[in-house]
């Protein structure tokens, strides 16, 4: 096994475990997880790609749960946090997030080209995450009917990510012509028509 396939399995373990190691352990145990997941994407240089969707997806991620605490459909309990008077997830959530955005190019690479897929599957899997992580009272869910409304935000998120993903993917993946084979084109041409000229 090369030490690049060891990294990507190393990655879709750390992904495995993001969500038991956030839900159950909580910011410390969901800080180690997202500090391995952050080393393998350093090592393998994945980092200046995949910069801005974690930071994005993070901050996104993170502006919608404090959407749902502030209207009252999720509560966090005490771990809630709080930035003057707007509540805030706690910091786990975010956790998620980053590492869900740390994964895209890798463990979700599936998805780049199939962006509706990708929505489908994360917003029918939207409910059953925040259920599964009220069973471990991490949540407190006070509307099961609102959260067909997190389901469609999920949607439209990882639809519009997967989309701008798979753009920066195939930006990066097309070859560019060297300098000076473009030089030589217009040597050429020139002389031809020196050549017509005389």
């Amino acid at each position: 096994m090369t030490f690049g396939n060891s990294l990507r399995i190393t990655n879709i373990v750390l992904l495995k475990f993001a969500w038991a190691a956030c839900v159950i352990g909580g910011t410390f145990y969901g800080g180690v997880v997202l500090a391995g997941m952050f080393l393998t994407c350093f090592l393998q240089q994945r980092w200046r790609k995949e910069y801005p969707f974690f930071v994005l997806l993070g901050l996104v991620g993170t502006a919608l749960d404090a959407l749902w605490v502030y209207t009252g459909v999720l509560d966090y309990g005490a771990d809630t946090l709080a930035l003057g008077p707007l509540p805030l997830p706690p910091l786990w959530i975010t956790f998620l997030w980053v590492g869900l955005g740390l994964s895209i190019f890798e463990v979700l690479s599936f998805f780049l080209s199939r962006p509706i897929l990708a929505a489908i599957l994360f917003a029918a899997s939207a409910p059953f995450s925040y259920l599964a992580g009220a069973q471990f009272d991490a949540v407190v869910i006070n509307s099961n009917v609102a959260l067909l409304a997190i389901s469609g935000a999920w949607l439209i998120v990882f639809y519009t990510l997967f989309r701008i993903a798979n753009r920066v993917n195939k930006s990066e993946q097309q070859p560019s012509e060297p300098a000076g084979e473009d030089a030589g084109a217009d040597s050429l041409a020139n002389a031809s028509e020196m050549t017509r000229s005389a």
